[in-house]
């Protein structure tokens, strides 16, 4: 802890020095949330020497008495309590709602990840005076609730506002023709490589304006968004009912099982029967009761 940290963050101001009277615990809540914007009410004094040491030397105590601050319990979270008042600062839970609004909005407009949202949020509710709530975990699973949930309005309004006959004609776009390897959205996606290339990129780009999408109403979804999932296409293109009723194409086309157990434990087979092929007439490591053995040296082989 530096001087201008405890000076910035642990020194009493006038409205402090009126309320105070000489509690050495109440100054070192006071610095506490001013620099972590949290309170540690559950260990008041979990902080470091030379804080406790300038608190005290502002109420002119002994700091060697700051264990007596918790004898009783309760008392921490009362200071907690009258200078959370005093500041003028919030309970994350009374304004959870507006936390989840904010990162809502930001989900909604940007293209931004957990990590930076949560960043947001957090200079968001410093800015806003809201206490941050207690564990990191909080904040990180309330941010993944509402991304989750936003991304999900993000995918499911422009899939309300398809036409019928245009819906059936993205889902086509999925299928394997049996004369092709690829899927006729794979080969949209694939530049022409010929000499006659410019043509077949016109005829192209006569193809997909006559799907019909480009006439999908898409407001107020941001060109941020949409432009998201042309970056990644292969990023959540499927969800919720919409990937119940395409599973069984999907998995027949991929040659992959109705259950993962059975793709994981074919390829989990496959790669053992591999690693035994290579071991050939090696001794030293053999198969014993499905379990690899390996028999030891005694000794680890030098690297000079």
């Amino acid at each position: 802890m530096t001087v201008d940290e405890l000076e910035q963050f642990f020194r009493l101001d006038a409205k402090a020095r009126a309320v105070v009277a000489g509690k050495l615990g109440w100054v070192v809540q006071w610095g506490t949330v001013q620099m972590l914007e949290t309170f540690l009410a559950d260990t008041p004094l979990k902080v470091p020497a030379e804080v406790v040491e300038f608190a005290a030397e502002q109420v002119e105590v002994d700091p060697a008495c700051a264990p007596d601050y918790l004898a009783r319990r309760k008392t921490a979270y009362e200071h907690s309590w009258e200078i959370r008042d005093l500041l003028g600062l919030s309970e994350f839970a009374g304004r959870e709602q507006d936390v989840r609004a904010f990162i809502a909005a930001r989900v909604w407009a940007s293209a931004e990840g957990p990590r930076a949202l949560s960043d947001r949020a957090v200079a968001y509710m410093l800015a806003a005076g809201i206490l941050l709530p207690a564990g990191i975990t909080t904040l990180t699973r309330l941010v993944s609730e509402v991304r989750r949930a936003e991304q999900s309005r993000l995918y499911r309004l422009p899939a309300e506002r398809t036409p019928a006959e245009t819906a059936v004609a993205l889902r086509g776009l999925l299928q394997v023709p049996e004369d092709r390897r690829v899927s006729e959205l794979e080969q949209l996606r694939t530049s022409p490589v010929k000499a006659s290339g410019r043509v077949r990129e016109l005829d192209r780009v006569a193809e997909i304006g006559g799907i019909g999408a480009g006439r999908v109403e898409t407001e107020p979804v941001p060109t941020v968004k949409l432009a998201s999932p042309a970056r990644y296409p292969r990023a959540r293109l499927l969800e919720g009912e919409g990937w119940e009723a395409a599973r069984s194409r999907v998995l027949v086309a991929l040659e992959l099982e109705e259950e993962p157990a059975g793709h994981l434990a074919s390829a989990l087979e496959g790669a053992c029967a591999r690693v035994l092929d290579g071991l050939g007439s090696n001794t030293a490591a053999q198969p014993v009761g499905g379990r690899l053995q390996v028999e030891s040296s005694g000794r680890w082989p030098s690297r000079r």
